[in-house]
């Protein structure tokens, strides 16, 4: 289990980078209450399966990904045998966006994201060094082994792991009862939870500039 989130500089996506964000929406979100709509011509799909956000954001459900690799701080690669499963992701969630199909894609880039690495001590327990990151999904690119994530992050505003262990239950992690937990696993998940919510109430401090 990881200190931090594994970062790699790398070339391969550098074609990805290229890509002209279009959209029949894009949303500047400033804060969840307030978003600007700026229109453009409707693309649907980008090659290699990326999918561009065409409405916008939900707060009802959020991403959780444990443990993944973030590359450049943009992007995040997750194992397709590890994405939206049956472990960590409640039956009806899963039946509808394992998939990854294209209506998949569009809801699900419409949930918030939570980024943290895997907590170093059983029970989910985490070390100083461990944070979290909260953003939004921008587009997706499924790959032969693995899913890539481009987000956009709250980079100044990152989270103590241990204040995510603190309120685990409270944001749907699962066996925080057990030496092994959800906190202690590399995956991605969805959470029928209000994660914006859930770090208000607990009073973490993690909007900049997207919420």
């Amino acid at each position: 289990m990881g200190n931090k989130l594994e970062k790699i500089i790398t070339n391969k996506l550098a074609a990805t980078r290229e890509i002209n964000q279009q959209a029949e929406k894009l949303y500047n979100i400033n804060n969840v209450e307030h978003m600007t709509v700026v229109a453009s011509p409707p693309v649907h799909t980008l090659d290699k399966g990326i999918a561009m956000p065409t409405d916008g954001l939900i707060c009802d459900y959020y991403n959780l990904v444990v443990g993944s690799s973030i590359i450049d701080s943009v992007f995040v690669k997750v194992d397709k045998k590890r994405a939206i499963n049956g472990f960590y992701t409640e039956d009806e969630l899963r039946d509808k966006y394992a998939s990854l199909s294209l209506d998949a894609i569009k809801e699900i880039q419409r949930f918030p994201i939570l980024v943290v690495p895997e907590a170093t001590g059983y029970y989910g327990k985490a070390s100083d060094d461990q944070y979290g990151y909260v953003g939004i999904i921008e587009k997706i690119r499924k790959d032969s082994c693995d899913i890539v994530l481009k987000c956009k992050f709250e980079e100044k505003k990152t989270i103590p792991l241990k204040k995510i262990s603190e309120i685990a239950l409270d944001l749907g992690i699962q066996n925080m009862d057990l030496a092994i937990t959800e906190l202690n696993h590399t995956h991605w998940a969805i959470k029928p939870v209000n994660l914006i919510e859930e770090l208000t109430e607990a009073k973490i401090d993690f909007k900049n500039s997207i919420f």
